[in-house]
């Protein structure tokens, strides 16, 4: 992380904390742990949902992608 852009690195604290603020809701009893871990839970399922998304997004276009070179492959050999 050390070799990343610091405003890169400033605005993942940032949202990190965005995180932790909104886990905490105001409550005053909420160890700084228990944020802290309940918020990496929400960052990891979101980023776990989002990568899924991205592979089904991906498989859909790779199918559609082999049928249109198949097309083109057919409409070649013609």
């Amino acid at each position: 992380m050390s070799d990343q852009n610091p405003e890169y690195v400033r605005t993942l604290a940032a949202y990190v904390d965005e995180k932790m603020t909104e886990v905490a809701g105001g409550s005053e009893t909420a160890t700084a742990s228990r944020v802290a871990v309940l918020a990496a839970l929400n960052i990891a399922d979101e980023y776990m949902r989002l990568k899924n998304e991205k592979e089904k997004f991906i498989g859909l276009v790779e199918g559609r992608v082999s049928k249109v070179v198949k097309m083109v492959e057919e409409k070649l050999a013609q």
